[in-house]
């Protein structure tokens, strides 16, 4: 399958939609943490040249290049979303477990923005999204693949991260301009989304599809009432 937007317009076409998503995602917490979580895609964006370099290589090479990507942007966004490095040395990962899983038990209890002094929570919603930008730029780089169906899966999965990224904070606190955030996430979505189709691809269905999830997020950028 050849994708209508090679690998580097691809990344770029991406490049806002996630940056947009990520600015979203750190007004969870306060103060905002914009810069790491930017930091974290940019720390993806370099794994994710591993995987289109493996994308046309033999499969052992491919296999070692695409988890090195995954491993190393996963470790980037934690340390982007302020753990400290030593916790990420195998000897301490009883104790970065054990910090998580406090964080995630905190969490339902949490508002946001939070800016309680427990890090815990802060450093769980951060890595969170890191994570999730890390999973949209690298499954979207994993487009290249050779077959139609798993670039197709791959296209989606992506799409549903940066969605996540952007209505998770929407719904959970009231930002500004709530519709106007929707519909310019909807249009850059649109814009991204129509980069990975073929012209002859581009069925009436599969627009209307992606209309309606524009229309979609819209909606849901309106917080939920408590």
């Amino acid at each position: 399958m050849r994708l209508a937007a090679p690998p580097p317009a691809r990344l770029a076409g991406l490049a806002g939609l996630a940056a947009f998503g990520a600015w979203q995602w750190s007004l969870l917490v306060e103060p905002g943490a914009t810069g790491r979580l930017l930091l974290a895609l940019v720390a993806a964006a370099g794994a994710a040249v591993l995987i289109v370099v493996g994308a046309r290589r033999r499969t052992a090479v491919r296999v070692a290049l695409t988890a090195t990507a995954v491993v190393a942007s996963a470790a980037l966004a934690l340390l982007a979303a302020g753990i400290p490095a030593r916790l990420l040395e195998p000897a301490h990962w009883s104790d970065l477990l054990d910090g998580i899983g406090q964080g995630l038990d905190t969490l339902p209890s949490v508002t946001v923005p939070y800016a309680a002094t427990d890090p815990w929570p802060r450093l769980v919603i951060l890595a969170g999204g890191g994570l999730l930008v890390a999973f949209a730029v690298l499954t979207a780089c994993g487009a290249v693949s050779p077959t139609r169906g798993r670039a197709r899966a791959a296209r989606i999965l992506s799409l549903a991260a940066l969605v996540a990224l952007f209505v998770v904070p929407s719904v959970a606190r009231e930002l500004p301009n709530p519709y106007l955030r929707g519909a310019a996430f909807s249009v850059l979505g649109l814009i991204w989304g129509g980069m990975l189709f073929q012209a002859g691809d581009s069925r009436a269905g599969r627009v209307l599809a992606l209309v309606a999830l524009g229309l979609a997020i819209v909606l849901l950028s309106k917080p939920i009432a408590a």
